[in-house]
Order: structure tokens, then C-alpha cells, then sequence
């Protein structure tokens, strides 16, 4: 998936760094043809923190870096019961907000708004987008 492939280029330049970790850990897992669509949440400020979220064909991997904690859960078979798209409307440029329910009642949110400046919200916005085109 070339959007992907952009996002772990841009990734590990350094000063740019909460979901180096993160993607590195995702590699020795995951394939890049296994990804379908994903959302990196954190704070672009962090050093070291960050979540990144990819949906395979029927899976949800979670890698998450906190600290000195590294965490790996994967959710199988997931199955949507509902997704809702919606528009954040501030006073800096507009970001998509993605809500997502899973049959077993989880909610998982994304906001292109949190965590990213201007430079970076068109992106991310295009990874809800991708989600949300691959989820539905």
C-alpha cells in the first residue's frame, strides 16, 4: 500500500519520532502487502510515545509505545457494527473524526485534529479517509 509506505518514510526521519518505535516493531510482524488501511495516534511532540492501528483483511493490530512499555494486541476477525465519519469544524483547518464500533460494544476513535499541526492534518485526514473507504 504506497500511502502506507509514505507514512513509514516520513516516520523515521529523525526528529520525527513517536511512531518510529512503534513501526519498528510493527515490521517484524506485519508485511507491508498485509496492510489494507491504518491510523498512527499520539502526539507528534512526543519523543517516544505512539499507537499505530492496521487493519488487515479480517485483523486489528494495535502496537503501542509508552515509555519503556512496548504493547502488541491483535484483534481477530473483527467485525464493524457500525462507523461513523464526521467533520471537526475549529478554529485551525478542519479534521475528520472517525468513530468505529465493534461487535463486541469496543468504540476506537480517531481524530485527525489531535496530536498533528497543520502540515501534517491533510494526511492524516487521508488515513481516515482509507479507513473509513475500507471499513464500510
Amino acid at each position: 500500500m504506497e500511502m502506507f509506505k509514505e507514512f513509514k518514510k516520513a516516520a523515521i526521519v529523525p526528529g520525527f519520532t513517536p511512531w518510529k518505535s512503534v513501526l519498528l516493531i510493527a515490521q517484524e510482524y506485519l508485511s507491508d502487502d498485509k496492510v489494507k488501511a491504518f491510523y498512527p495516534k499520539g502526539d507528534m511532540e512526543s519523543d517516544d510515545n505512539g499507537q499505530l492501528y492496521i487493519f488487515t483483511e479480517s485483523d486489528l493490530w494495535i502496537f503501542q509505545k509508552e515509555n519503556s512499555i512496548e504493547k502488541i494486541q491483535v484483534k481477530k476477525d473483527i467485525k464493524v457494527t457500525e462507523i461513523t465519519r464526521s467533520v471537526v469544524n475549529s478554529t485551525r483547518p478542519t479534521g475528520l473524526n472517525l468513530q468505529i464500533q465493534l461487535e463486541s460494544g469496543e468504540i476506537i476513535d480517531f481524530n485527525a485534529s489531535e496530536g498533528v499541526n497543520e502540515q501534517w492534518l491533510e494526511n492524516f485526514n487521508n488515513y481516515i479517509e482509507l479507513v473509513f473507504t475500507k471499513l464500510r
